[in-house]
């Protein structure tokens, strides 16, 4: 029979004081973890890239508070990101105080990683005491797709990091029943709302069954105090957004994403339900996944888009090398966990059960939605690396309890667990490329050989020092890929780019991968590339256009999303992108670019020579029709730098 599993974390511990009473050891164990994901995120930090889009609005959000209040790409603030850019908000901080390098809009990334890393700590302290939080905070550390992630200025850093923070909240609020604890909950998955709008809302079933099932209150006061928060949420969610709308559409950039200068229209449907079902919400841009041919869908093209729709995605080598290598143990410690805690529920801590269902309904409910989502990057699901840590940790704990208890055959769990471990890291390792492939040796004899002596002693017990050797050898088939996996991210390229993050080798990479570095090649943590600047052919368009323009607060408009960032990010001069990134908004109609003309905003006009390819734009098309049909061609040059497409400057006079 299971014995009964028990609380055994601090009760009342808030974040901080978690680590008051600690051990010495226990301390300078969680130094020593925090250390090296701290090395892992911050090795490459100069060396991070530049997400070039993203990148153009942290710095124009730095150079101009109007810019910064409505999120806008470019500095003049005419339109915004096709997105909401709260996840931009600390690295125009970072912008704005150290200057506009590579590591300073990586750098807020990578601080957010460290702190999830604590936080994991925090919530597995809370739970089952400081060795169960030290192996969390361990598996969180040696994810591959966190180590690639923190070190790059993407999204998704700030939403994992606001994620763990609500199930923190969600924690105390289950073990104090205070609704305050419940309200911070809320609050952090509103702060993640705007680093990656509705994807923030995917953990809300999951901290409302918590907290349902944890909290001893009558259920009417229950349900009305998740009704409360929860409209909370919403409305903390909304209010930027809210506040956004309600400007007069002169007085504000207009919103990519959207055909209507809607920034709903942005937010629910060009960044939310349209990525399962397009076209559903009006005023929506389609999305560049869905688009027929041409640049732009290349321009959102990644190894993990071509999953597509799948159903099947989480089990796909491109996310499963990043994120999935311990589902077998954390399926076993769900399994488990729910069946002691329900064997036993008279006996047992109600929050038990609620953390092992929240941690389940979490996995699940973004599992399924993002798998039948179409998402770019594999960095979509690091939000789950948390709750497959936790499980995972609860999996090799109840698996060792019971072998230890030596009653029937409760060490089927422990072998049974550590075998399907040991063949699914080996299936992950042998889709890989060739490179890494070697590993699976390793990994089969620790695995294996530590599950036939399991299986040899379970009859018996063992001696401290052979269960702690066959612990150490179990342990070793479990971490040595992810291990290696995440270490790859200090080699030159080894964490994939600012704009799709990844740890080691691609799966469908067709040369060498990082890794292969030699030892001398790597590059010291301080060290930093000079930042790129403007093409030769750029260079003499600036020139061209310094010496005639005076007074125009555009420098020039241009159709070409590529040319407007560039421009941007290596000239203190204003460009407008009409059409968005996606080149489908229909921001600057032809009367629009009369009016500038005529008031002297605008002289110059870039128009990309060819559109073969380019998705439909009525708008943008009249604009392009107009420009060539009134103003006076002056120069002709190939301004967007890797693009054969030459552009041709116009200048347009009243």
């Amino acid at each position: 029979m299971l014995e009964p599993m028990t609380f055994t974390g601090p009760i009342s511990a808030a974040p901080l004081a978690v680590l008051r009473g600690q051990r010495r050891s226990t301390l300078v164990a969680l130094g020593a973890i925090l250390a090296v994901a701290a090395l892992l995120y911050t090795w490459n930090l100069g060396y991070s890239g530049l997400s070039t889009y993203y990148a153009a609005a942290a710095r124009s959000m730095s150079r101009n508070w109007h810019a910064f209040a409505f999120g806008a790409l470019d500095p003049g603030a005419h339109v915004t990101l096709d997105k909401l850019s709260g996840f931009l908000v600390p690295q125009a901080v970072s912008v704005y105080l150290f200057g506009f390098h590579a590591w300073a809009l990586s750098l807020p990334q990578a601080i957010e990683g460290v702190a999830t890393v604590y936080c994991a700590y925090v919530v597995g302290t809370r739970w089952r005491g400081a060795g169960f939080g030290l192996a969390a905070a361990t598996l969180m550390t040696v994810t591959p797709m966190l180590a690639a992630m923190f070190g790059r200025p993407m999204e998704d850093g700030m939403l994992t990091m606001t994620m763990v923070l609500a199930f923190v909240c969600l924690q105390r609020a289950m073990l104090t029943n205070r609704i305050g604890w419940l309200v911070g909950a809320g609050a952090w998955v509103a702060v993640g709302f705007q680093a990656k709008m509705l994807q923030a809302w995917l953990i809300l079933p999951a901290l409302a069954v918590g907290y349902l099932i944890a909290s001893r209150e009558p259920l009417r006061r229950r349900v009305g105090k998740l009704v409360a928060v929860g409209a909370v949420t919403v409305v903390l969610s909304l209010g930027w957004i809210t506040a956004i709308q309600a400007v007069p559409a002169t007085d504000r950039p207009y919103i990519d994403g959207s055909t209507n200068n809607n920034v709903y229209s942005m937010v629910f449907g060009y960044n939310g339900v349209d990525r399962i079902l397009p076209g559903i919400v009006p005023g929506a841009v389609p999305q560049l996944g869905h688009a027929a041919t041409g640049p732009a869908q290349k321009v959102n093209h990644t190894a993990t888009s071509d999953a597509g729709h799948s159903i099947a995605k989480l089990v796909l080598p491109q996310f499963t090398t990043q994120i999935g290598w311990l589902y077998p143990t954390a399926i076993a410690g769900a399994a488990l966990g729910l069946i002691a805690a329900i064997r036993h529920r008279k006996n047992s801590d109600r929050v038990e059960l609620a953390t092992i269902i929240t941690l389940t309904v979490w996995i699940a409910v973004t599992g399924a939605v993002l798998s039948v989502a179409f998402v770019p990057h594999a960095t979509y699901f690091a939000v789950i690396a948390l709750p497959l840590a936790l499980l995972a940790c609860l999996g090799g704990m109840e698996t060792v309890r019971l072998y230890l208890s030596h009653r029937g055959r409760s060490w089927i769990p422990l072998v049974a667990t550590l075998a399907a471990q040991t063949a699914w890291t080996g299936t992950i390792i042998l889709s890989a490329p060739p490179v890494l492939r070697w590993i699976a040796i390793p990994v089969a004899l620790f695995g294996g050989g530590a599950a036939i002596a399991f299986f040899l002693f379970r009859s018996r017990s063992p001696s401290r020092r052979t269960l702690l050797t066959l612990s150490g050898a179990a342990a070793c088939a479990v971490l040595i890929a992810p291990v290696l996996w995440s270490a790859c991210v200090i080699a030159p390229g080894g964490g994939g780019s600012a704009s799709d993050a990844f740890a080691g080798p691609r799966v469908t990479a067709a040369h060498a991968p990082a890794v292969h570095a030699k030892i001398g090649s790597l590059r010291p943590p301080w060290a930093a590339p000079t930042t790129p600047g403007l093409s030769a052919d750029q260079s003499n368009l600036l020139a061209y256009l310094q010496s005639r323009t005076s007074g125009q607060n555009v420098l020039f408009a241009t159709d070409t999303m590529a040319i407007a960032v560039s421009f941007t990010l290596y000239s203190h001069y204003e460009v407008l992108p009409m059409g968005g990134f996606s080149r489908q908004s229909p921001n600057l109609s032809p009367q629009q670019l009369r009016a500038d003309i005529a008031d002297g905003s605008i002289r110059f006009v870039l128009l990309s020579d060819s559109t073969q390819g380019a998705p439909p734009n009525a708008i943008l098309s009249a604009t392009r029709r107009w420009v060539t049909g009134t103003c006076s061609a002056k120069l002709t040059g190939h301004y967007r730098e890797g693009s054969q497409t030459t552009q041709t400057l116009w200048e347009c006079r009243a």
